[in-house]
């Protein structure tokens, strides 16, 4: 039944075109109308096109090369610019990312900042294509930033149409057409912005335990793309590069495994720092073949009994 309303709400929007563009229509009542489709679902193309048709665009330039909405340029939170704005324009057409159903950022009132709406819109779209996006870079959720693998697969979707289907560009125009008369669009309002320092914070360590061995991924903000150095409380690692806006690292105590085993498991905290600043801390545990409690106070006490040591001053 849906499909069926769609078709025919795309059908008399061609048919009363020319009506459309003689009485436009509002900046809100347009991106109503367009909302509407992508919440039913209705691929990118045609969501385009009928947007042409209820702004007034002729035929011949309503299909326009996807070459010119290519991605080349890394995005985070806080960033500004062109860039961000044609970014939230090719969320807004796929069905899974559109930022907001309704005022800044909706379809029709994109802006030229990456606030936290497009970052949403962001993970949304690695979230639906993490097979593609995330699980090759070892993630399983999405981080928000716009990084080299996001840009890949976006700009795959804009070559192909974004549902898969080749794109096409119309560059005929009929000998017979009737010329009409456009009106312009309304220009949606573009929000004076600054950009606004991104913290340099972890928001998370992946898995927060494990034994020597453990590759842990480090998510958060902030990460400089090379040259990040990772604080742990078994070594330093210096010169570790940020993808998509995550760092990884092995865990390596350096603690003999005859040794250890008498202090496992043992907490510590993981902490970055770039360009001069320290990032929040966040907890990790090293665990292992550990032995019980009560060989740990065998241990405890054959040391005291060869250092002739206080007990207490052991326990301080």
């Amino acid at each position: 039944m849906k499909k069926v309303l769609v078709s025919f709400f795309i059908a008399i929007t061609f048919v009363f075109g020319f009506f459309l563009r003689v009485h436009a229509l509002t900046e809100p009542q347009i991106g109503s109308i367009l909302s509407m489709l992508t919440s039913f679902g209705v691929n990118p193309i045609t969501i385009s096109n009928v947007e042409d048709a209820l702004r007034g665009v002729p035929p011949s330039s309503s299909v326009t090369s996807n070459a010119q909405i290519m991605f080349a340029q890394n995005l985070s939170l806080g960033d500004s610019g062109n860039e961000v704005k044609r970014l939230q324009i090719a969320l807004n057409k796929l069905p899974c990312c559109v930022l907001s159903p309704y005022g800044l950022g909706s379809v029709g009132q994109e802006t030229d900042f990456f606030g936290e709406k497009t970052m949403n819109a962001v993970i949304r779209f690695q979230n639906t294509y993490k097979n593609e996006v995330l699980i090759p870079n070892g993630l399983s959720h999405g981080t928000g930033y716009f990084g080299p693998s996001t840009r890949e697969k976006l700009n795959e979707l804009l070559a192909t149409g974004g549902d898969g289907t080749p794109s096409t560009t119309n560059t005929t125009t009929s000998s017979n057409q009737t010329p009409t008369t456009t009106i312009p669009s309304v220009v949606p309002p573009v929000v004076a912005t600054t950009t606004v320092p991104i913290a340099l914070h972890i928001s998370g360590v992946s898995p927060s335990s494990g034994n020597d061995g453990t590759q842990i991924t480090i998510t958060g903000t902030g990460f400089s793309s090379t040259g990040n150095t990772v604080l742990t409380g078994f070594g330093i690692f210096k010169n570790v590069p940020a993808i998509d806006g995550s760092i990884k690292i092995t865990i390596n105590s350096g603690i003999p495994d005859n040794v250890k085993k008498y202090y496992l498991p043992i907490s510590t905290f993981i902490t970055v720092q770039t360009n001069g600043k320290s990032s929040n801390s966040a907890p990790f545990t090293l665990t292992g073949n550990s032995i019980s409690d009560a060989k740990k106070e065998e241990y405890k006490n054959e040391v005291l009994n060869r250092l002739n040591l206080p007990e207490e001053l052991l326990n301080n």
